[in-house]
């Protein structure tokens, strides 16, 4: 083999290894969606802090906490915690682990926007970041640090959050942060 094509074969590997470590990355922290909806209705839906204290676990209320620092530090106005927007992320969240996928499209109940819709919320715009790690501190920082994910993130339009950590699977946990504008409760 001549010293081009050793030179050519060494290239294509180090391709091969770039794009391995990519789509390892994106298995941790998948691309973020953000889809708009229709125009919010009349009833708005919200909890307070306390009540947030007694619906979500310890590492929900620290990723909670760590977001909303991270919004502060930009001068953005904290997000609020959802009970509902939490159970939607909860259970999309167990469903990947139950079905061993990692995406924003459920095979069973459809992109976000489908999923908060079809649990009677309605809301102007929906965004959903997902990360799988063993700490959720780590996964925080990853979110932080990829553009499509800190964009949901500091997103001005949305209002509510619900977070969910979920154990069990491949990566340990299953983060499921799913943000909204206005919320009404349409069933």
């Amino acid at each position: 083999m001549n010293r081009c094509c050793r030179w050519s074969v060494v290239a294509i590997l180090v391709t091969a290894c770039i794009l391995l470590l990519a789509v390892q990355q994106v298995a941790y922290a998948d691309q973020s969606e953000a889809v708009d909806e229709r125009e919010h209705a009349e009833t708005d839906y919200s909890e307070d802090k306390a009540a947030a204290e007694d619906l979500f676990s310890p590492l929900e209320l620290e990723l909670l906490s760590m977001l909303n620092d991270a919004r502060q530090q930009q001068d953005l106005s904290p997000l609020q915690p959802s009970h509902r927007l939490a159970e939607i992320a909860r259970s999309h969240a167990e469903e990947m682990i139950e079905l061993d996928y990692f995406s924003h499209r459920s095979p069973k109940r459809g992109s976000p926007a489908a999923r908060v819709r079809d649990a009677g919320v309605d809301t102007c715009r929906v965004g959903e970041n997902l990360a799988g790690n063993t700490c959720v501190s780590h996964a925080h920082e990853m979110l932080l640090a990829s553009r499509a994910h800190r964009a949901n993130m500091m997103n001005t339009s949305y209002e509510f959050v619900g977070i969910a950590v979920v154990s069990g699977s491949r990566y340990g946990k299953i983060i499921v942060q799913l943000f909204a504008g206005d919320l009404t409760e349409t069933q």
